[in-house]
């Protein structure tokens, strides 16, 4: 089961926030998140949980408490600063005759990323928003036959097709990102769920109930 798998809060109603993604290029600025983080855990963990969830205040005082604790381990947060500056290794997918699978590919540098995140009018109005990009370019052709589920939070809405008549099933389509968990995983099965980023501690009883019925073959 893959657990949500889009990061919220282009500047668009779309997602959940209309914040930005202020926070990739805040985390990348070096030793300054490490600085304003320390002692102010509890503040930021529950800015996000806040900003990031559908309905604001769903996530309980003791939750937040809890992942507050957690975090406040210097080497926590540390980590945790660190996947948004060496965990993102985009590659930018072009076609190529001459290449395996027809595909070359073009890693991008921090520069490259960060412009794309921090355009004025949103990632998706990036000249490159269009192009194929990939994580693990190795990995790109490779196939898990088993059944997948893939639940995702309501900022995905507009990812799935007007003409469904099931939207709390419907498998997202629109662009690059989204198109490639089809290619992946050819036996999906998808649930909405009306909750933001972080909707497993938003919705745990929904999560849990699709979860259990996936995992006992009943999706």
């Amino acid at each position: 089961a893959v657990l949500d798998a889009t990061v919220p809060g282009d500047g668009s109603d779309v997602f959940t926030t209309s914040q930005g993604r202020w926070h990739h290029a805040f985390h990348r600025t070096p030793d300054l998140p490490e600085a304003l983080i320390a002692g102010r855990e509890r503040l930021y963990v529950r800015w996000f949980l806040d900003h990031f969830a559908a309905h604001p205040g769903a996530i309980a005082a003791a939750a937040i408490d809890e992942y507050a604790r957690a975090f406040a381990a210097p080497l926590s947060h540390f980590h945790a600063i660190s996947y948004y500056r060496y965990g993102l290794p985009f590659h930018r997918v072009i076609e190529d005759a001459s290449a395996p699978h027809g595909e070359r590919y073009e890693s991008l540098s921090e520069q490259d990323v960060a412009a794309m995140w921090l355009h004025p009018e949103g990632l998706e109005q990036h000249p490159r928003f269009g192009d194929s990009h990939d994580y693990g370019p190795e990995d790109r052709h490779k196939q898990f036959e088993a059944p997948v589920l893939w639940m995702f939070g309501q900022y995905m809405a507009g990812r799935i097709g007007t003409a469904s008549g099931d939207r709390e099933h419907a498998i997202p389509r629109g662009n690059p990102f989204v198109d490639q968990f089809s290619r992946y995983f050819p036996d999906l099965r998808v649930r909405r769920v009306n909750a933001g980023h972080f909707f497993p501690e938003e919705a745990p009883e929904v999560t849990n109930e699709a979860l259990q019925a996936f995992l006992a073959g009943q999706l």
